[in-house]
């Protein structure tokens, strides 16, 4: 493996010896594995922000070069100045097959990993120095007294029957075939799909779909009865206990992670936005991408009233001292953020719940454009959403109970056709309220 050193001060008040120790313990970490160090890049600027960071900026651009495999820091948070930037410029050293590794912080690539690497990115961010390692100190206090006291362990832990303090394996690493498969087109197929949050209790019973590319099709039915899990799944979010899940022809569970997040957006019912700028939350679905690409991405979302109200346009910041965003806004961000991601496959689950009617109404012409050319999986309590979906599951107990379109399943007279009469019931009742 080849690797490159990124050193670089992180305050105003260090000195000389912070770069050479940096140095000293990633050369120390690249001998003891074996890792050829090829060269340094060392910024010693009293600012941690990029722009005055020209090694750091040219060690991004040497990395399209294909010289180097890997970056060695000393720790994290010298990598980047805050968490977006971390996820910005990461996201373009993947694109070269260039990872980010830390010298002194053992993390693993696995969801546990990335979960941790975001506290210790998030701490180092908003919290004193010391305040972070007592932080730090006190998970490794609990994971020891779990270990060897009992009581509940640090998340994504589990004290074993002999009393050992192993990883759970419900957010164990996510394991990927060595004979990788790679999707061929926008299908989704699931073949007799069987899963358990506990181990014990199925919630998902032998579910079978066939999904064609290009396709619309809806997920309904009485609350608590699946269709969320089955989303989950085919995310992979969580893996299939019995049967499987094939996106373009390709088991789900034999695609590269990267490539299978690159095939599937998702747009929730609570989509949550970073504290940042407008244009940082919507850069999150590509973050090379630029602002004309941004806008347009806004542009189509029906976002655009939200820009034009705010002198700084997508330059506004959300959240903390910034402004704050209505639930339906908010979704519309969320669904610009899906736009310029632009994958093949898109699911929609519980999309417009908290919008208000102003706002669904922009929702759902937002759809109307994102869904264009793509296989869409859609999960909705507003019957109005689904009536054209070219096919309707009616998800019950964990199970298809019926499937067809709209016509087809009020035809049967079975589930769907009765929670079509009391969708249109409660419908005339409002109305007539209004009226």
């Amino acid at each position: 493996m080849k690797a490159v050193i990124y050193a670089r001060y992180s305050s105003d008040n260090q000195r000389e010896e912070s770069i050479e120790g940096q140095l000293r313990e990633c050369t120390a970490y690249c001998v003891k594995n074996d890792i050829t160090i090829l060269r340094t890049y060392i910024d010693r600027a009293l600012s941690a922000k990029t722009d005055n960071r020209p090694d750091f900026q040219r060690m991004v651009k040497d990395s399209a070069k294909g010289l180097f495999d890997v970056v060695i820091v000393w720790k994290l948070d010298r990598f980047a100045r805050n968490r977006y930037d971390s996820a910005h410029y990461k996201a373009q050293l993947r694109k070269y097959g260039v990872k980010v590794l830390s010298a002194t912080e053992n993390i693993s690539e696995g969801p546990e990993g990335i979960i941790l690497e975001s506290m210790l990115e998030g701490m180092a961010e908003y919290y004193s120095a010391e305040l972070s390692e007592k932080v730090i100190r006190g998970h490794t206090e609990n994971a020891l007294k779990c270990k060897y006291n009992g009581g509940t362990p640090t998340f994504g832990y589990v004290i074993d029957k002999d009393m050992q303090y192993q990883l759970d394996p419900r957010t164990a690493p996510v394991q990927v075939s060595s004979r990788p498969q790679h999707p061929q087109d926008s299908s989704v197929t699931l073949r007799d799909v069987r899963f358990s949050y506990d181990g014990k209790t199925e919630v998902i019973k032998g579910v079978s779909m066939d999904i064609k590319p290009g396709q619309t099709v809806a997920l309904v039915g009485p609350s608590g009865g699946g269709k969320s899990t089955l989303a989950s799944l085919i995310c992979r979010f969580f893996d299939v206990q019995g049967g499987s899940i094939a996106i373009g022809g390709a088991d789900v569970r034999s695609t590269p992670k990267e490539e299978l997040m690159d095939t599937v957006a998702f747009v929730f019912q609570n989509s949550r936005l970073l504290k940042g700028s407008i244009l940082d939350n919507v850069r999150l679905g590509k973050p090379d991408a630029t602002e004309d690409e941004v806008l347009a991405a806004l542009k189509t979302a029906q976002c655009m009233d939200i820009i034009e109200k705010f002198p700084d346009g997508i330059h506004t910041v959300i959240g903390s001292k910034g402004v704050y965003l209505s639930g339906g806004e908010q979704q519309r961000i969320a669904i610009a953020r899906a736009v310029l991601k632009n994958a093949p496959v898109l699911i929609l689950d519980e999309a417009t719940a908290f919008a208000d009617p102003d706002n669904e109404a922009r929702v759902q012409a937002a759809f109307g454009l994102l869904a264009k050319g793509k296989t869409v999986i859609m999960i909705a309590h507003r019957l109005s959403t689904v009536v054209s979906a070219d096919c309707i599951y009616v998800v019950e107990d964990g199970q298809i109970a019926e499937s067809g379109t709209k016509d087809e399943l009020c035809a049967k007279g079975g589930l769907f056709a009765k929670m079509w009469q009391e969708y249109q019931s409660s419908v005339q009742w409002k109305v007539a309220k209004e009226g």
